[in-house]
């Protein structure tokens, strides 16, 4: 059950992290003119789409609650853990958004490493 639960909290905070940067995906256009912007635009939302599949992924998993979709997450993981590196990297540890994907990815590790077997 603890599994589930952390599992579930992964992907909610996950899904809470791309909504975020979605929502700043139209201020975004405006800061190059022309079709740069739309580029820059198609780009910010790529990463917030690829955190939405991850956490169904992981919302999957906890549906399914059995250890041999572990691997799949710890995979899936590295997609929100390498965005919050890169992020601390440029923007700096103080920047939330890091520690929002950071704090997923932990949880969907801590949660697939509970799941039952079998």
């Amino acid at each position: 059950m603890l599994a589930r639960i952390l599992l579930l909290l992964a992907s909610l905070l996950l899904l809470g992290a791309a909504g975020l940067h979605l929502s700043a995906g139209g201020a975004v256009a405006g800061w190059l003119p022309g079709e740069r912007g739309a580029v820059v635009q198609i780009l910010w939302y790529l990463p917030g789409l690829d955190w939405i599949a991850v956490a169904l992924a992981w919302a999957f998993v906890a549906w399914r609650g059995n250890q041999r979709f572990a691997p799949i997450v710890w995979l899936m993981a590295l997609v929100p853990a390498g965005a919050a590196v890169a992020i601390a990297a440029v923007l700096g540890a103080a920047f939330v958004g890091a520690w929002l994907l950071a704090g997923a990815a932990l949880l969907a590790v801590l949660g697939s490493l509970a799941l039952p077997k079998g």
